[in-house]
């Protein structure tokens, strides 16, 4: 899964509130430093029983681990990369317009939408605590 997808699904997770998505990451997170931690304390046997449940298996522990790692660092950059557009939505819309049509190619309309929803999470949740 790529980091759009992967920003996606937390951001749908969240169901776009911005005060969701920290504990969205932390959980997804936990879950897969378990599974790293549950497959390097496998013996290579049962790393294989394991695998051999799954149709598409690929009988490397080490493939394993760095998948999930590589999806641990993708959810850990989420929160700097929603700042960044939350910063741009108030400054520059015509250039958060020009990224997401330029480096989402695929995911524009769900990506609009997904940064829209958010950024009205995001600052009606601050207008509603100044009152």
């Amino acid at each position: 899964m790529n980091h759009i997808e992967i920003l996606l699904r937390v951001l749908e997770k969240a169901n776009y509130e911005y005060e969701k998505v920290q504990k969205i990451i932390k959980a997804e997170v936990e879950e897969l430093e378990s599974q790293i931690h549950r497959i390097e304390e496998m013996s290579e046997e049962q790393f294989l029983r394991e695998i051999s449940k799954s149709l598409f298996g690929v009988a490397n522990k080490g493939y394993y681990t760095n998948q999930r790692m590589k999806t641990v660092e993708e959810l850990k950059l989420i929160p700097q990369q929603i700042e960044y557009f939350l910063d741009l939505w108030v400054k520059d819309k015509q250039m958060i317009g020009w990224i997401i049509r330029n480096y989402y190619k695929g995911n524009v309309k769900r990506m609009r939408e997904a940064i829209e929803k958010l950024a009205e999470s995001r600052f009606n949740a601050k207008l509603l605590s100044f009152s």
